[in-house]
């Protein structure tokens, strides 16, 4: 099912009519892919290093990306985190990855007896591999959620901090298009 032209909440509905916890928020995650200049090296990718402030996996590598906003579709957030949060410009999307679900908790004040209540938000998240528009050699990283970014091929990863979840899909999106020609650019 193509998840691209729905808005979070028509995402949501869909997932929340099949068995499991219902999802709280929807997320969508870009494999920025490119030629690599060098014949000796592969397609690379671009990932970005969270911020050692982040709550939730700090100094870990990961794709860029984020939440989707209410009223937006899942296209337009895509678009939107990857321009955010590297400074670059989508130009095509090749291909959607496997999604994959996360927890997030926190603890907060019950507003009736004002104790402490520990609550648990299941999000989704939808990755796709995408090209952009130039050769990326220009991306800035927006220093408020990461700390720094560079271009990796599949060789570079074994010593590269990621989650589980992003490793694989990291490894999907290369393997699956390393031989990839973008002439849009």
């Amino acid at each position: 099912m193509n998840f691209l032209g729905l808005t979070a909440i028509e995402a949501q509905k869909r997932i929340d009519s099949c068995a499991g916890p219902t999802v709280h928020k929807i997320t969508v995650g870009a494999a920025v892919l490119r030629n690599s200049y060098d014949p000796q090296r592969d397609t690379q990718i671009l990932l970005l290093k969270r911020s050692a402030r982040e709550k939730y996996y700090p100094n870990v590598f990961e794709i860029p990306g984020g939440k989707v906003d209410t009223g937006e579709t899942l296209l337009a957030a895509l678009i939107r985190e990857v321009n955010e949060e590297s400074g670059l410009a989508v130009s095509r999307i090749l291909k959607p990855l496997a999604t994959f679900s996360y927890t997030t908790t926190k603890t907060a004040k019950g507003p009736m007896t004002g104790d402490e209540q520990i609550i648990h938000r299941y999000a989704r998240q939808f990755s796709y591999v995408v090209t952009i528009e130039g050769d990326g050699s220009d991306f800035c990283v927006h220093q408020a959620e990461h700390s720094e970014g560079s271009w990796f091929s599949v060789s570079d990863l074994a010593n590269i901090p990621m989650t589980d979840e992003m490793r694989k899909l990291v490894v999907e999106a290369l393997s699956e298009n390393k031989d990839y020609t973008d002439n849009t650019s």
